[in-house]
Parts: C-alpha cells; structure tokens; sequence
C-alpha cells in the first residue's frame, strides 16, 4: 500500500530575489519609486542628485521619515501605514530596483543609517543599522556606483515629475510639472480627477506616474491633451506601475467617462453659442469621440466638413487627393438658397464612370461635404456625383485611336462641350473629361493631357501606392503632340512641325549617319512612309524650285 504524499507551496528565497531584477521594465523605475516612498512618507518636496563623477544618486526628502529599516528589505512587505495600504495597495517591492542597478547603498533616517553593498543584501547577508553622524529628519537614500547615465536620469526625472503631487528639484532645479493636480483646474468624475481639453489625447496618471497615453495625439487649436489622475480603484501593473491593471478595460472605462464629460459639455455649449463658433470650435473634436450627432440639426457646416476641388479630378493614389478644405464654413440658409451647392461620392478610380458630373462640379465651385453624420440636415440637400444624370452635348470635329503606354482608347475632338443637369450647366473649352463611353473628349482650349489619369492611375506594377511618372510622362508628350497636329489640320495648316516632332521622338540623334543628309518624305494613306533621298546637288535643285513657286505665289 503507498504512502500518500503532501506538499506546499514553497519559495526558494535565493532565486526569487536574485529573478526580480528581470520584472521591472526598465531601470528609471527606481526614480519613480523613490519620488513615490518619498510621497507615502507625507513630503511636501523631494530633492533629487546625481554626481556623474562619482556616479552618485541622492535622493532626499522631508517626509515622516523610516522607523523599521527591514521593511525596505522585505519582500512584497510594505512599511506603510494601515491607510495608505488600503488606499494605494502598495506591492512592497519598489526598493528592491535600487539593489539591482547600485553597487552600494547607503540611507540615513530619524538618526539611523546603513550603509551595504547590494551584492550582500541580494546574498541575504546580515546588514547593521547604525546611530548616524547626522540627523535627517525626512529620508536620504544614496545609490552609489548607479548604472545609470545622466542623460537617463535626468529624462526619467522630468518624465516622472510632470504629474507628481508634490514640487520635484534635480541639481537644485524645480522640475516642471504642468500635469500635476495642484496645476490645473481639475474636475471631479467617475473615474477620478480630470482636466478637459480640446484634444482626442490625453494621458493618464496614477498616484502622480503617467500609466497611459492615448496613440492618435490630435489636438486642435493649441490645446494639450487631456489629463487624467486616476482614483485608487485603478491598480497599478507589479512592479512598475507604469501601466494599468486589465489595461483594456481599463481604457475602455476611462473613454467612456470622458465621452459622457463630452456630451455634458457640448450639450451645454449648444444652448448658449450660436451654430458657426458652435459647430467651428467642436466638429473635429466631436467626431473624434464618436458624438457628431450633436450637429445633425446644427444649421451651420463648418469649414472641417468642406472640400473644394483644386484639380482636374483624377484617380488617386494612396493618401493622394485633388481636394483642398475650404477656408469658410457654410450656412443651412446658403444652402437652402442655392448658393452654395453640396456634391459627394467623387471619382477616384479608374473603374469610375462619373467623370463629367465630376467636371461639372469642379467648373462649377460645388463644395464637397466629407464625415457628415447619420440624418444631418444637408444629407437631404447633397448630391450624389456617383448617381447625377449628366448630359454631355458638342459637336464632333475629328476622331482617332490613341494608344500610349497606359491609355488607350478613342479620341473625341471638339471646339466645346457643356455638362448639364437640370438647372446646372457648364460650357467648357479648355478642361478635357473622360465619358462614360470610354472615350476622351478634349475641346479646343486643351490638349487634354489633364484627363489622362481619369483613363488610368498609372500605379507602377510592383508597386500599386507608387506613380509610373515615366508613362504619365510619356503619354502626356505623345497625346499634347497628337491632338496639336489634329487640330493644325482641321485648321487647314500644314504638318511640317508634327513630322518634326515624330522623328524626333523616333530618337534621331543616335543615328548620327543621318547627318546633313536630304530626304523627300510622302506618307500614303496608311501613313506608310516613300522615302527619296536627295544629293546635295538634287538638294539645292529643290530649294530653287521651292523658292521659285513661292515668289510665283507672291507675285499672283
């Protein structure tokens, strides 16, 4: 018959010790645990030095100073009254940060002091306190041989004062602490205290150390983020406390508080200002807490929400546009009187149809409205450019087949077109557009090189956020030659410049062979070329002949 077998849960006290060195963050955590001992304590100032020389930290203050100096050294043991364990949950393990990152230690308290090497503490060696030479009423720890450089000491200080309750100095300078609560006008809320400003941001404080800071820092105006001192229903992550406990939910119960402060606040500001500061000062900053309802009925758009066009309407590339804001905001009555025309749903593909309605509101000066709210008022009063029936009317003048690199298709030359539906209309002559047809209209005033990216994007192959400038380019140089040559000739003049230019697209400085020589070229009615080279004799024979018939011609 077996023997049953009992254990407990049991700690090697060794190995426990010498493993914490690896569950703190970083080593500016004993800064802030010591700026926080030195809070516990009931300091009204904590003074912080570092000799770089000596490498010396010094860290003192005129809190109620240390009775029991083995509760520094005893883990997960806090020397701390009854109220403030209750209150701040305190892990007992802050100090032992200073042992991982000294080779010594000395701390002076109430007449007391010991003075060790880490290396022994972390071997569980018998320390002595000893009567002091001097009497520090407070605390003065000193980390000597620190493993630290200035530069990080300093950052950390800085870093962690800027919240703290109480006045913080390093080498005798008062840090800032403009996050402090002492330093703002803090209102009381659900989740603790809160200084509301006109910023999605904001960062979060618990007993004085930032925990959290919001990832998308978009504030408006000149206004910082919003700060948050967290009450002690919120916990600290072991041992650090730069993070939250359950940190999810954590955030998810701070947004939620500041939401409801938001809605408080623009409900409040909505009965007292009127539409345009109204909707001018709050509209980014709604949006950005999810509470643009708020202006569903709000007769005003302010200039956040509009977008002129500032190009010829193209397909765009990633994080690419042909829309500018619009400096003004807008009134509903504006609207209502049709000065102001709203439009939405823009092309930017090259899969798009819609292209003259594009055009249209382009010609026209309509306002393109972005990020509008569920059931606001100029829903009803936009148009739509995806769905608008627009007719396009011009008389045909010539038609050819373009194929470049990355277009092709029909060419529809005309002196002019105009857009229309129903009360709006627009006469254009110099701004070419791509029909639903698939053919590129260009009127007379335009060589229609501006409508090539309503055909194509012209994204690179391999890289579709990226513009093949090269095609564009090419494309852009071959179409302004060809639709020139088209138009000379529905004028009547001649096409020498037009051969001039195709050969010399047809590279004809690398055949220098081609030098000084004379040719007699006739295209037939394939534009295959007969080609008649002239001697030099033969050469002046023609000029003579040439120069003849045009005195001829002067002369009748």
């Amino acid at each position: 018959m077996s023997q049953s077998q009992q254990v407990v849960l049991a700690v090697n006290n060794q190995r426990l010790v010498r493993n914490l060195r690896y569950s703190f963050t970083r080593k500016e955590t004993l800064i802030a645990e010591l700026m926080q001992n030195a809070r516990r304590a009931g300091a009204t100032q904590v003074s912080i030095l570092y000799d770089v020389p000596s490498q010396i930290l010094t860290v003192e203050d005129n809190g109620c100073g240390i009775r029991d100096f083995q509760r520094m050294l005893t883990v997960a043991e806090s020397g701390w009254d009854e109220a403030t364990k209750a209150e701040e949950h305190p892990f007992g393990m802050g100090f032992f940060s200073a042992l991982f990152n000294a080779c010594r230690v000395e701390i002076s308290s109430l007449g007391k002091q010991m003075d060790f090497v880490t290396a022994d503490a972390l071997a569980f060696e018998t320390l002595e306190v000893q009567e002091a030479d001097e009497y520090i009423r407070g605390a003065r720890i000193r980390l000597i041989g620190l493993s630290m450089s200035e530069s990080q000491i300093a950052g950390a200080v800085k870093r962690y004062a800027m919240g703290f309750p109480i006045p913080v100095s390093y080498n005798g300078q008062q840090q800032s602490r403009p996050h402090a609560l002492d330093q703002g006008d803090f209102q009381p809320c659900s989740i603790g205290q809160v200084h509301l400003t006109r910023s999605a941001s904001y960062t979060v404080y618990l007993q004085g150390i930032q925990v959290h800071r919001s990832n998308h820092y978009l504030h408006f105006g000149k206004a910082i983020d919003t700060i948050i001192h967290l009450d002690n229903t919120f916990r600290g992550r072991m041992p650090d406390r730069d993070s939250l406990v359950d940190e999810p939910m954590a955030i998810e119960r701070i947004r939620f508080c500041l939401k409801e402060l938001w809605v408080r606040l623009l409900t409040e500001d909505k009965a007292q200002m009127s539409a345009q500061d109204f909707t001018s000062l709050y509209w980014r900053l709604a949006r950005s807490w999810g509470l643009s309802d708020v202006f569903t009925d709000v007769p005003y758009l302010p200039a956040a929400s509009l977008f002129c066009i500032s190009e010829t309407p193209h397909t765009v590339m990633e994080d690419e546009e042909y829309l500018t804001h619009q400096e003004q905001g807008v009134s509903q009555e504006q609207v209502l009187n049709g000065d102001v025309v709203l439009c939405d749903h823009l092309p930017d593909d090259e899969d798009d149809h819609h292209w003259p309605a594009a055009t249209l509101a382009d010609l026209s000066g309509w306002k393109v409205v972005r990020h509008i709210p569920v059931g606001h008022w100029s829903e009803a009063h936009t148009l739509s450019l995806a769905s608008l029936k627009v007719s396009v009317d011009f008389e045909r003048l010539s038609t050819f087949r373009f194929n470049g690199e990355r277009v092709w298709c029909d060419v529809i030359l005309c002196d002019s077109y105009t857009l229309r539906s129903g009360k709006h209309q627009v006469e254009v002559r110099n701004q070419a557009v791509f029909l639903e047809s698939r053919e590129l209209l260009i009127p007379s005033g335009s060589v229609g090189v501006e409508a090539l990216r309503q055909v194509s994007t012209y994204a690179e192959y391999d890289d579709k956020s990226s513009l093949d400038d090269n095609a564009l380019q090419a494309d852009t140089k071959l179409l302004s030659d060809r639709v020139l040559a088209e138009f000379a000739n529905l004028r009547g003049e001649g096409q020498a410049d037009t051969l001039a230019k195709v050969l010399e697209a047809g590279n004809l400085a690398a055949f220098s062979v081609l030098k000084d020589c004379a040719f007699i070229v006739r295209l037939d009615a394939q534009l295959r070329p007969n080609v008649l080279e002239l001697s030099e004799q033969q050469f002046q024979d023609v000029n003579q002949l040439v120069d003849g018939l045009m005195t001829a011609s002067i002369a009748q």
